[in-house]
């Protein structure tokens, strides 16, 4: 059988490094959106609090899109896809908004998730927290964390994981004034720098927020 000539044997196109990265994401997927059905099983949905002009409500559907934009308005980059499908999927329990009650404006979010670590630990993640500038300085950034502090101890989670900048001193004593403490510090490649792993211990919040919320 008589082969072709090199110039007409065809050969595979070159496959970018963006789509390669993106491949390796969906391949992944399955295992991260299963993972966080299971663990968010036990998880109640957050309950409505007020602070002051604000409501802090659990995500709804209705409010995906516009927590995505000031997500990133204040990050400077894209809301990765695998973390918008997951809070379609689980966003009342994932997930807070804060409005505005006048205007209806969303000003605030955060948003949490289960990663590996944390289905071993008993644990669930800070994925992000912030409000919107003009909103900050009156403690309505600390109250929505705490909020959702109680509502996972009230679920029966063991505690809360987050991951911070050596360097970022402010965020380091935010989260020691909610009961979060350095468990590990270690040296990330791909940011090129030293990094704090703290947890808080959910288990000395149950007596004081029993109903699952910081509000009286």
């Amino acid at each position: 059988m008589n082969s072709l000539p090199p110039h007409l044997v065809a050969r595979p196109a070159p496959v970018s490094r963006g789509v390669l990265h993106r491949l390796r994401t969906i391949g992944t997927l399955p295992a991260a959106i299963l993972r966080n059905v299971w663990c968010a099983r036990r998880l109640r949905s957050f309950p409505v609090a007020r602070f002051g002009e604000f409501r802090v409500e659990p995500l709804a559907a209705g409010t995906l899109v516009a927590m995505a934009r000031l997500y990133e308005r204040l990050n400077h980059r894209p809301f990765a896809p695998d973390k918008r499908l997951l809070l379609a999927m689980l966003g009342s329990k994932l997930a807070l908004v804060v409005r505005n009650e006048a205007s209806g404006k969303v000003v605030g979010l955060a948003y949490y998730y289960f990663n590996a670590r944390d289905r071993m630990e008993g644990t669930i993640h800070v994925g992000y927290s912030g409000v919107a500038e003009d909103v900050r300085g009156c403690g309505l950034g600390t109250f929505m964390r705490r909020h959702a502090l109680a509502n996972f101890a009230a679920s029966g989670l063991g505690g809360v994981s987050s991951r911070i900048s050596a360097s970022n001193g402010a965020s380091r004593r935010v989260n020691e004034k909610l009961g979060f403490i350095i468990v590990e510090t270690y040296f990330d490649d791909e940011l090129k720098e030293l990094r704090h792993y703290m947890v808080c211990d959910l288990n000395k919040l149950r007596n004081k927020f029993p109903n699952g919320t910081n509000q009286d």
